[in-house]
Formats: C-alpha cells, structure tokens, sequence
C-alpha cells in the first residue's frame, strides 16, 4: 500500500473548488491516507459520476487512515494519475459518498509522488452522474440551482408560455415544443451556459412567484 502524508481534505457530496472553502467546512487533517494511481479513464469515470469500487479494494484501505483529532473515517483513499488527484470516501458496501479536490501546493506534491508509483486496475461500476459545479463558486452554484426550481415550477403548473418567453431570451429563437424548451433550458444551466440571475431577474418581473 502507498500512502500520502499531511493532506488536507474538505470532503462534501459534491466537489468543492480549493478557493471555495470556507471556515465553514468540516475540513480534515490526514496524517496518513491511502493513495491508488489509476488509469486516465478511470479517474474521470470517478470524477463525473457515482460509482462502487469492489470489496477487494474497501477490505485494502479499510482504517489505513489517520486524522488528527477525534474524527474516524473507515473507508477512505486518494486515487490520482499524473495530472490530477481526488480524494473519495466510501461506505462498507464500495459506494462512493463524498469526494474532495485537494489544495493546488498538496495536489501539485501527490503528482509528483504518483509518477512513481504503478498504476492499478480497479474492478467499479458506474451509478449515475453526479452534478459537478466545483468549477463555479457556491454563490453561482445556488443561483443555479434556483433557477431550476423556478424552470421547474413553471413547467409542472403549466406556465408554457413565460417558459417559451425565457426559451427566446436565451437562444433568440421560437420553440413550439414545450418538452423542447424544458429541456434545453435546464441542460443550459447545468452547463452553466446562461446569466441565471438575470433570467431569474425577468422571472420575477413577470410573474409573482417567490424565489427564496
């Protein structure tokens, strides 16, 4: 087993940018953590989705970990190729529940360290996506989440028509499908591809609906 010293990980259900983190955060301070290279695919497999690890690798890292402090955590690891890291928890059944990046100075130390070491094969299985927003702030990841709430609510009560008003402020062009227009728009904000506060802006100028 390889492992890593003094890292410091901010592990949450969905990644958090190093820049982002606040006093907040339940922040941990590993003295020791198990870390795993793998392949490329593997890693952004991981990176961008829910997954299980198979109970070969949980019995390989179970409580090969060290926090300073009272905090315990069984199942845990880094896993890295040459270009990037991530750090991942698991529980006893091989499912992935919270990921964290790491700071650039430590991330930049694990990469070196992952050169040389050989990469492993890991037996997982995909779940589904997960919604990674680490490349926004949590301000620009709750407007964003707000305004799918809103999309939301105007599509179930039927609201086809502010719907179809906001299709045409966003893309300057007409929709007739209402499935279409749904669609598109929350596909755009999850790709964060639209100004959310300001669309929200027009939303609440035509209609009274709270968005808080």
């Amino acid at each position: 087993m390889n492992y890593v010293y003094d890292i410091t990980l901010n592990y949450n259900e969905e990644l958090i940018d190093y820049y982002d983190w606040n006093s907040n955060d339940n922040l941990l301070f590993f003295l020791k953590i198990p870390i795993i290279k793998v392949n490329e695919k593997t890693i952004y497999d991981f990176i961008n989705n829910y997954f299980t690890v198979d109970k070969t690798l949980i019995d390989k890292i179970k409580n090969k970990n060290e926090i300073y402090g009272k905090n315990k955590i069984e199942n845990a690891c880094i896993f890295s190729t040459d270009k990037v890291s991530i750090a991942f928890i698991f529980n006893d059944d091989g499912v992935s529940i919270k990921r964290s990046i790491l700071s650039i100075e430590e991330e930049n130390d694990i990469l070196d360290y992952s050169k040389t070491i050989e990469v492993e094969n890991i037996n997982y299985k995909l779940i589904s996506l997960c919604n990674n927003n680490y490349f926004l702030t949590r301000k620009e990841s709750l407007i964003n989440n707000k305004l799918k709430k809103i999309v939301c609510f105007l599509y179930n009560n039927k609201k086809y028509d502010i719907l179809k008003y906001i299709y045409y402020e966003i893309f300057c062009t007409k929709e007739k499908r209402i499935d279409k227009v749904y669609n598109r728009i929350i596909d755009s904000i999850n790709k964060n591809e639209i100004n959310s506060n300001k669309i929200i802006f027009i939303i609440e100028k035509m209609v009274n609906i709270k968005t808080t």
